[in-house]
């Protein structure tokens, strides 16, 4: 008797851990980080968006095939724009994840940013674990990189030099 409630109990537990898997992590992922810079759009965008000048702020080591290391992550320039960036994350397990910086103009001097990216785990309850788990990673990376941009765009000497 005591074996079958047992059983039952552990039946129970790990059907309502699989309900609350895919009740509280959702099909898509979002992930981003967004705050504001206080300085002009064009320093703000060059500083950000012209790959040459990412050595300046970048916090940790660059390849020499000019790939951006961070925290085991491999941040890689894809795509640009005047105000939009695509950059390729590919994580420690090889893991290729794109996402997008946009700047946007909110006052003369001030400019706004949205860092984002879109995780698909899928519909096994591993998958979601292992993704949301990402998603937390990827944040704290995105947050810690936007401040030393930040940090670097607010000194207002760090304009970059004439082209």
């Amino acid at each position: 008797m005591n074996l079958k409630k047992l059983i039952i109990s552990v039946t129970v537990v790990l059907v309502m851990v699989l309900f609350g898997i895919f009740l509280f992590i959702p099909s898509i992922i979002n992930v981003s980080a967004v705050g504001y810079l206080i300085n002009n759009s064009s320093v703000c965008a060059d500083n950000l968006l012209i790959e040459s000048n990412w050595q300046k702020w970048w916090p940790e080591k660059i390849t020499k095939d000019s790939n951006y290391v961070f925290q085991n992550t491999t941040f890689t320039i894809i795509d640009h724009s005047p105000y939009k960036a695509g950059i390729d994350l590919v994580n420690k397990n090889k893991k290729s994840i794109n996402s997008t910086i946009e700047l946007v103009v909110y006052k003369i001097d001030t400019t706004a940013f949205e860092w984002k990216c879109k995780l698909s785990p899928g519909n096994n309850p591993i998958s979601r674990l292992e993704s949301y788990f990402l998603a937390i990673e990827i944040k704290k990376k995105m947050d810690t990189l936007m401040k030393a941009y930040a940090d670097f765009v607010g000194v207002k000497n760090n304009a970059p030099s004439e082209k």
